[in-house]
Parts: C-alpha cells; structure tokens; sequence
C-alpha cells in the first residue's frame, strides 16, 4: 500500500478541482414546450459525451474527413451533425428515481421499430437535442481537436474513456477556435441556383443521409415552426378557441403597431422620398406579423433562432380569461381579452399572467405567442392579395389609427360577434 501511495497523490491533488468544477450541463432541464421536468441522473453528462465521441467518430470515418477535408470541416460539419445521429440512435429514460439517464436503441431493430422505440417520447427527444447542443456548443474546440488528433490511433471508447472526465467538468471557458488546417475553396457554394453557405450545405447533406424516413425532419420542423403542437392537448385545444375568437383584437393590435412603426420612419429624411417611402411602408407590412431580422432567412428555407419566428411586439402583448358574467364580456370573443403591458415585461408580470390563464409561463409564453402570430398572420398576411393594409396607412398618415381599424378590420370584428355567440352558447 505504501507503494501505490505515489500513485494516488497525483489523482488527490485533482479531486478538489473536480469537485469545484460546475457541471456542464444542468440537473434538470425544462421542456420548451410544457411544464414537463426532465431530471438528470448523475451519470448523464458522462454518458451524453460518450455518445457525442462515438458519432463523430462515426461521421469522421465514413466521410474521410482526415483525408478530404481539413479540420475546420470537422470543427463545423461533425459539430452540426452529431446532434442528429444522438437523436437518432439514443434516448432519454427514466430510473426508478425518475432521474433520466442516455440509452442507445439496440442495434438489431429494424428502422421502423427503431423509430417508434425513439420516438416514446417527442418532447424528452428535443430535449435530449437541447442538451446535446449546449454540450457541443461550449466544448466544440475541445471536442474538434481531440477527434482530429486521436481518432486515427484511437478507439472510441479509449478516447472517451480519457477526455469525457475533463470536458463535463471544465475548468475553464473554451477558447475561440483557429484551425490549423483549412478546406480549401470557397466558404459559399451552389445548391440549384442558390448560393448557400457551405456548412449549411454539409449540415443538409448529412440530414438527407441520417434522416432518409424524414422524422426527424418534422421533429424539428414543428419544434422550430409549430412549437404549439408540442403543448400539453388542453392548451391546444384552448388556443383553437381562442384563435377563432380574437381575429378582431389580433388585427387592431396589429394595424396599431403598423401604424408605430410607420410614425418611427416619418422622422427619417428617405420618409420624404414617395418612391421610398411606399417600399418602406410595405416592408413594415410585409414583415408586421414576423420577425424581421429573420424574415428573408425563414422565406428561404432556413429554420428561425426563435421558435416560429413571431413578430417582435408580441412580447408587449398579454392575454386574460374574460368570465361570462364580467361587464365588458360581450366586447370579447370566446372569453379571451388581448391587452399591451404598461412598461417593462418581466417575470413577475408574466408569471401572474400565467396564473390568471391556469397555465405555466413557459406554456403560456408559447400558447400567447401562437395566438398572435398565426391569427395575425391570417387577417394581414393572407388579404394583402386583395386588400393594402399599406395603401390605407399612406392614405392615413396624419389621422388616428382607429380610422384604418374601422376600414380594415371591421370584417374580422363581424366574425368574432358570431364566434361569440356560439362561445356563449357553449359554456351555458
């Protein structure tokens, strides 16, 4: 034993640095869509970057990156797609202490078998690609270097066995990444006759060979397009409701905020341009009921930052129950009153608004946010063929907007008084 001493000394020396180090990854994560708690079981981290080595390693030899690419393509391609081949051959379950550990769906099922066994669990699978791009994201250095220099010589299991320790536990921030090999060739290339970024065009290439029966394709396309759908089925269910209800308020807020907007370009000397001044109102609608820093992005095929893309103003928006026998009840619809916050929007605002719809702020973030986002969408996007909301605006410029709201959307105001009436019918 007085041997082995000097052996030890060293790993002693390393453990209150372990044991001060933060864990990468949280204890429990919350669902983006539902109040759903996914605790993590101790081991998590370990087995997450484990899986992580395993299909970059996976990525690194079947595309020969070592021999056709340079380690910048593996620092951003293998960084984009090994989240999908987690998602693909792993899942989160449960213990008997419903702390939820990482398994990989076993290798002798068939691919249908293998997705239904994947997809038990639509949201723990998000959630599972959340955690994967947190731990990716801030070790992509690390992780890139030591697959570029040790997946030659090395195994999976060996490399993960040494490096996994350290990289869940980091001591330090990682560094900014400067490859010492670079791919040689333009940063854009062509896809049809678009030229698109050339991780971009890796990042679509893998998806197309990882995801041949398309699922997860459209796991990410209702996460990022239609996270609604990942609510709990009695918020959905409300939110039809409310949507046939509030196409009235949803477009005087929407015409109110155009109108904003427009009032902010008046101050600018290019306002004073005619030519200038219709494109700029146009662009206003055009955009009114997206985000628009991403609008072009999204309209070419890209997913948005932000789940859905809504229009930056909804956060101003609040949504309360209206009971039947309040005074005010007849001017709301199917029993939903839009309102905009007086000042700054923070969480104790948000968390009583929540409280008052008996929802969650995370499900009433998503449930008010798809409110008004698609109802908007609707009674502005949809008529622009037939009707310009931004002609009547140039039309109105020193008027209130209450005049275009009469004009404009007093259609929708008449099918919320027969929305109404059924609501009403309903509940009695």
């Amino acid at each position: 034993m007085r041997g082995a001493l000097p052996l030890l000394l060293p790993a002693l020396a390393l453990l209150p640095l372990l044991l001060d180090a933060k864990s990468i990854l949280p204890k429990k994560i919350k669902s983006a869509s539902s109040d759903k708690l996914y605790h993590l079981h101790q081991d998590f981290p370990q087995q997450l970057c484990g899986a992580i080595v395993h299909e970059m390693y996976i990525e690194l030899t079947d595309h020969a990156f070592h021999e056709v690419s340079g380690e910048d393509d593996i620092f951003e391609t293998a960084g984009l797609a090994v989240c999908l081949g987690i998602m693909q051959n792993y899942t989160m379950m449960p213990d008997d202490n419903n702390k939820h550990y990482l398994q990989k769906a076993p290798e002798d099922m068939d691919e249908q078998d293998k997705e239904g066994y994947l997809l038990h669990d639509i949201e723990g699978t998000l959630v599972l690609k959340k955690l994967c791009e947190i731990m990716t994201e801030d070790t992509q250095f690390m992780v890139s270097e030591a697959m570029f220099k040790r997946s030659l010589t090395e195994t999976p299991d060996q490399i993960a066995a040494d490096f996994c320790p350290s990289l869940v536990r980091p001591k330090k921030k990682d560094k900014a990444f400067k490859p010492k090999t670079l791919t040689e060739g333009d940063d854009m290339v062509m896809k049809g006759n678009m030229r698109v970024p050339r991780n971009q065009e890796a990042f679509d290439k893998i998806m197309g060979e990882k995801d041949q029966g398309g699922v997860l394709q459209d796991m990410m396309e209702v996460e990022l397009h239609h996270p609604e759908r990942l609510m709990p089925e009695e918020a959905q269910e409300v939110l039809l409701q409310a949507k046939e209800g509030c196409r009235c308020q949803v477009c005087k807020q929407a015409v109110q905020e155009a109108f904003k907007q427009v009032q902010e370009l008046r101050k600018l000397p290019k306002f004073k341009d005619r030519w200038q001044r219709d494109a700029l109102v146009g662009d206003i609608v055009t955009k009114l009921c997206h985000g628009h820093r991403e609008y072009e992005r999204v309209q070419r095929g890209y997913y948005p930052s932000v789940p859905g893309n809504p229009p930056a103003w909804d956060k101003e928006i609040g949504i309360k129950r209206v009971k039947r026998d309040d005074k005010n009840a007849e001017k709301y619809p199917s029993g939903f009153r839009l309102y905009r916050y007086k000042g700054d929007v923070d969480a104790g605002a948000i968390g009583k608004a929540a409280d008052a719809m008996e929802m969650d702020p995370q499900t009433y973030g998503v449930f008010k946010t798809a409110l008004v986002t698609h109802v908007c969408r609707s009674v502005i996007d949809e008529r622009q063929a037939d009707e310009d909301l931004a002609e009547m605006i140039m039309d109105a410029l020193d008027d209130k907007p209450s005049k275009v709201f009469r004009e404009y959307c007093s259609a929708e105001c008449k099918t919320d008084t027969k929305v109404r009436k059924g609501h009403w019918h309903e509940e009695l």
